[in-house]
């Protein structure tokens, strides 16, 4: 459910390739077989989506040569992973790319598994564009190069954006529903200064818990919006929430791994037995589960297609007896009932508190500043404004914080506090400083001889570094503090000052973080001094509930009445668990009371849950700390110098594990389970105390049921509720309950271990671990409260103390974390790691070792920034005169002053104004879309009307030829007319001459405009006039000529129109393209400003690193520059005048008066 960083080498992504093509070749595979099948319809075109890229920023894509949204090809992988120096100019190392997983929570997966085609598609873009918004956060956050010669004078700058190619994935190893995307990000990227080079990774897997979260709340929007889905509440360590009404259960049906192992074992183990004739041994189950681990564990070799989805359905259908759609339809009706997300706005103030809380530091990072941003987002942001929305708030509320390191280099390294919190901090410091050496808490030097010299009621004493320790503990003073490791004997030396100070009649109690914890410490303080101190926790004491208890009241009341007579003493035990809050309270209350306050505890281990590193800073002053160093707690002798070694961060210690044989290597984490689970197992059966110890609560409720499978008889098993337990097992309890009480009146506490006794229907009666206590826990409590003692995970581990130890995810805890894990057992702990080979192993825990999480109070955070800050100026002050930028070193400090200035209020502008032009791009190119329409239309009109011009032209033209033939036709009667009345002699010529009157007659009839043709045969004038009289008939009357005139004006007016059309088209596609070129432009215009705002911020950093003295010489030398400079242009323009001099033709005196010439 949380997103996931692995860096690669070369050729890291040929496995997502080929798995996606292998995808594909399944799914074509299925619609073969269905088309054969006749059920071609039924599976369609669904297959799993082609990877594309992603691109984490404005521009980034072109910039390595992609295309953001196009599909992957293996060309373009093998030259951006691969091929960094052929393609970049870098250098080829170990890591080529980073693969960072985004995944679905789990409620996600379910709800995709079971939906139609179309909303699996829905659901797969929803999916894509979170992991793009992840990209573009850790783009913005997380994309840094170092710049710089030598590690104390580089500095970590800003590169431009990431790319990514994105593969969607629906199933896990196992083939079960789960919703994912790889984003394979190459380790190369430029910085703003042009200049290509690898991606700084620190900060990139610092910030992509921060982006994951980002993503989670994005897809929490796009679901709501696309689907209507309501959410649960969002998980506080991940950023996730889950889907309102589907079924949990159906979430954890969808990792099946281990029933798939449990119910193979019970069929093997049954086969075996029948065929044994007997029941199987402890040792043949465990053989026999880790032969079942391995055989059933298999490659990714199962994909999303149509018939494993239906298969997903169908199974589903006959497990819940429903079908899809009802169970959809039961899904859209939560959603419809569930109250909408809320809609609270949380305060910058709110926002930075929940921050120091819920990462349990002092002190915190931008990141985590915007990871809580987007887990608390108002439900009224739409999904498009969440980025901006979480960017806002962050800044707001950073605002509002207290800068610890101002001026750090690198954003995200930069940390930050409340003011409540440093002061709090402060004000004990100062109490504690000013009563340093107040009379409370000390004894006479008679008493401590006497404790020092002699046995305790257990019958031990004290060897030389525990008697300092007794004599510092026991000594003057508010606040003495005793540093520990693992196994140095912390509890045995606080017993013997705690039988000093009951000797000398002072009271003393135990305060602890876990009251389980308190109560051991006091039971053993108790079996050495003979006297049990009181014991509470300090929530407890300091009345941090609803209202403070009677029994703290009590206890209260007896160490101030104590204090006024011989004496009291809080001890304080496991001190570096404890929040700044709590232990400022707690030295608040002892100053105020005169109360002597004496803590233990190791730096070097889990800190606290809330907010801490108070006491750190405290155990710091030597003149109020002493320390054991010797470890004392291994059954090897070497190993408490080697658990020492360990403790700080020296990797070599490693060597010593791998030469003990106690580093074991699995292929992946259910081997590692399997494994450990069988040491614990096996180790038990032999009659030690083991214990399996993981980093995740998951792997330990895996470990958990694999070592009761191997070691508890399945014939013994009882449930409760969702606890299975059986008669003989060691059960954990996991809450307080003071009503519950054993035998010797000790109430049920969280953390307590416990051997079920006897298990009936009403609960479990059962007898306290290491003592001879019984109990009885009802069914009730059981079913809500217990859980399996084989495992634990590594954070309540710390106190705990047993034979052996199994340890499982070792590689992916942190130095406190690993230290702690590996210094439970007395007879040592073996590391089962998932790597390829030892090496590997060496290698992954040596990171492991790297991620020192040291908690530091916010004084300790700031006096170790202004150190880092004085190395760095002393490194910058050593930067000689040439090797300083060459321009912006001849500015004096105004003038760059003034540069900076007017450059972070051009970048200012710039950044304003993308935006501006961005949202322009659409529209405009709205624009030249509709001036190419209008266009288009215009030039369809012209065509239109030359079409008809040329209708026109042609009917005229016609209409002519015919009128010429008709009244050739017509003339040529009247002619033969005419001839014949001529030749006709003085019988016909009356009769002829009749004729030709007929045929002038019938004529004018037919011409009308024309009249008759004239009698004496000239029939010029009159032929033209019967032309045009035929033409108009012909014509309905209309005027050749005017038509004719009137398409062209109509061409012509459709020319018109069309050239204005495309003159606006020009006009507006121009207007896009300088658009465009901005949009391209201004982004490279600010990464520009900013290279050298950051050149500038380096010059004045080196200047500001001088004192005067050296700041004068730097004046000196600058005008010396600047002389030299001047010199030289000088020199430079006399060259310039003397060379243009000489390409100048020679003088020709007297040439155009024409009298004598030199040259003559």
């Amino acid at each position: 459910m949380t997103v996931s960083v692995k860096a690669q080498g070369a050729g890291g992504w040929l496995y997502h390739q080929s798995s996606f093509e292998k995808g594909q070749e399944q799914a074509d595979q299925e619609r073969a077989a269905a088309v054969e099948g006749g059920l071609a319809g039924y599976y369609g075109a669904d297959k799993e989506r082609a990877p594309v890229w992603l691109e984490g920023g404005q521009g980034a894509a072109a910039r390595y040569g992609l295309e953001a949204g196009a599909e992957v090809t293996t060309t373009d992988l093998a030259r951006v992973m691969d091929g960094a120096a052929e393609s970049f100019g870098v250098r080829n190392t170990k890591i080529a790319m980073y693969d960072t997983t985004y995944s679905a929570p789990k409620s996600v997966s379910v709800l995709w598994s079971d939906a139609d085609t179309a909303t699996r598609a829905k659901i797969e873009t929803c999916l894509l564009d979170a992991a793009n918004v992840m990209l573009g956060d850790l783009s913005q956050h997380a994309a840094h190069v170092r710049r710089g010669a030598t590690p104390a004078t580089q500095k970590r700058e800003t590169a431009k954006g990431l790319v990514g190619a994105a593969y969607v994935e629906g199933t896990s190893r196992e083939g079960d529903p789960q919703l994912h995307v790889h984003v394979l990000v190459p380790s190369v990227v430029e910085g703003v200064d042009g200049v290509w080079s690898r991606l700084d990774a620190r900060a990139y897997f610092s910030e992509s818990r921060t982006a994951d979260a980002l993503a989670h709340a994005r897809l929490r929007a796009t679901l709501s919006e696309t689907l209507g889905v309501a959410w649960g509440p969002v998980d506080e360590r991940t950023g996730a929430a889950e889907i309102v009404g589907v079924d949990p259960a159906e979430c954890e049906l969808a990792s099946k791994r281990s029933a798939q192992i449990d119910a193979l074992a019970a069929k093997r183990e049954a086969e075996q037995a029948i065929e044994k004739g007997r029941p199987l041994s402890r040792g043949e189950l465990t053989a026999l589960r880790q032969e079942i681990t391995l055989e059933t564990r298999r490659g990714k070799d199962v994909h999303a297609t149509p018939g494993v989805i239906a298969g997903w359905q169908t199974d589903r259908d006959e497990r819940t007896g429903t079908t899809r759609a009802q169970r959809w339809g039961a899904f859209e009706q939560a959603w419809t009932h569930e109250a909408a997300l809320s809609h609270e706005v949380w305060t910058p103030e709110r926002v930075l508190a929940e921050t120091l809380r819920s990462t349990g530091r002092a002190t915190c990072t931008e990141a985590q500043i915007r990871r809580v941003c987007a887990r608390t987002l108002s439900g009224e942001v739409s999904a498009e404004r969440i980025p901006a929305r979480v960017e806002w708030l962050a800044n707001r509320t950073i605002a509002a914080a207290v800068s610890l390191t101002p001026g750090h280099d690198a954003p995200s390294q930069a940390r930050y506090t409340s003011e409540a919190m440093l002061a709090a901090e402060v004000e004990a410091m100062a109490t504690v400083s000013a009563e340093r050496e107040r009379p409370i808490g000390g004894i006479g030097e008679v008493e401590q001889l006497r404790v020092m010299h002699s046995r305790d009621a257990s019958g031990r004493t004290l060897d030389a570094e525990q008697k300092v320790a007794v004599e510092h503990l026991t000594s003057p003073g508010l606040h003495r503090a005793l540093v520990a490791p693992a196994g140095a004997g912390k509890t045995f030396t606080i017993a013997q000052a705690t039988r000093a100070w009951q000797q000398s009649g002072q009271r003393v109690v135990v305060l602890g973080q876990q009251a389980n914890t308190a109560k051991i410490t006091a039971d053993e303080i108790g079996q050495a001094t003979g006297a049990r101190p009181a014991e509470m926790t300090i929530a407890g004491f300091l009345g941090k509930g609803p209202a403070m208890s009677r029994a703290a009241q009590d206890l209260r009341h007896d160490l101030e009445t104590s204090a006024v007579g011989d004496g009291a003493v809080i001890l304080l035990d496991e001190a570096a668990t404890v929040g700044n809050h709590d232990l400022a309270a707690l030295i608040k209350y002892a100053s105020e009371h005169n109360v002597a306050l004496r803590t233990v505890g190791d730096p070097h281990q889990q800190g606290s849950i809330e907010a801490g590193g108070l006491w750190s800073t405290l155990a710091k002053q030597p003149e109020a700390t002493a320390e054991l160093s010797e470890v004392r707690r291994f059954t090897h002798a070497e190993e408490g110098e080697v658990s020492t070694r360990l403790r700080q961060g020296d990797g070599t210690a490693l060597d010593w594990y791998i030469t003990q044989g106690r580093i074991q290597v699995h292929p992946d984490r259910e081997g590692a389970l399997a494994a450990a689970a069988a040491e614990v197992s096996e180790a038990q059966q032999a009659g030690s105390d083991a214990l399996l110890i993981t980093r995740t609560d998951e792997d330990r409720r895996a470990g958990a049921a694999s070592v009761d499978l191997l070691t508890v008889d399945p014939s013994h098993l009882r449930q409760y509720g969702q606890v299975t337990v059986a008669e003989g097992q060691m059960i954990r309890t996991r809450d307080n309950d003071r009503r519950l009480l054993d035998d010797q009146g000790d109430p049920v506490l969280n953390g307590a271990t416990w051997r079920i006794e006897q298990a009936t229907d009403q609960g479990l009666h059962v007898k306290r671990g290491g003592t001879d206590a019984h109990a009885f826990l009802p069914a009730e409590y059981v079913a809500q409260h217990v859980e399996p003692a084989s495992a634990i995970t590594v954070k309540r581990g710390q106190g705990a103390t047993v034979d052996r130890a199994a340890i499982v995810g070792a590689e992916d805890m942190d130095l406190r974390q690993f230290y702690v894990a590996n210094t439970r057992a007395r007879d040592g702990a073996t590391l089962h790691v998932v790597a390829a080979d030892v090496s590997e192993a060496r290698d992954r825990l040596l990171t492991a070792m790297g991620r020192d999480n040291t908690e530091l109070s916010a004084v300790d955070v700031h006096s170790a920034h202004l150190d880092a800050r004085y190395q760095r100026n002393e490194a910058l002050r050593q930067i000689p005169w040439d090797k300083r930028d060459p321009q912006l070193k001849r500015l004096d400090d105004q003038q760059l002053a003034d540069r900076k200035r007017r450059l972070a209020k051009e970048i200012l502008i710039e950044q304003r104004r993308l935006p501006r032009l961005q949202a322009e791009v659409g529209p405009q190119r709205e624009a030249v879309e509709q001036a190419k329409a209008v266009e288009s239309g215009a030039k369809e009109s012209l065509q239109a009307a030359e079409q008809r011009a040329r209708k026109v032209v042609e009917a005229v033209d016609a209409v002519k030829r015919e009128s010429v033939s008709q009244i050739t036709a017509d003339l040529h009667e009247l002619r033969n007319a005419q001839a014949t009345a001529r030749a006709a002699g003085r019988l016909g010529r009356g009769k002829a001459e009749r004729n030709v009157e007929e045929v002038r007659g019938k004529l004018a009839r037919k011409y009308h405009d024309a009249g008759k043709p004239p009698a004496d045969g000239l029939t010029g004038t009159w032929q033209q006039r019967a032309f045009e009289d035929a033409q108009r008939s012909r014509l309905g009357g209309a005027d050749p000529v005017q038509l004719a005139a009137d398409s062209k004006r109509d061409v012509e007016a459709a020319q018109a129109r069309h050239s204005e059309a495309s003159r606006a088209r020009q006009l507006e596609e121009r207007a896009l393209h300088e658009l465009e070129h901005n949009v391209e432009r201004v982004p490279e215009e600010i990464e520009k400003g900013e290279a050298t705002l950051q050149r500038i911020s380096r010059e004045t950093e080196i200047r500001a690193s001088k004192p005067d003295s050296e700041r004068a010489t730097d004046q000196l030398a600058r005008e010396a520059t600047l002389a030299a400079d001047q010199k030289q242009a000088e020199r430079k323009a006399k060259e310039q005048t003397y060379e243009a001099s000489r390409s100048m033709p020679p003088p020709d005196y007297g040439r155009d008066r024409g009298g004598p010439s030199l040259g003559r």
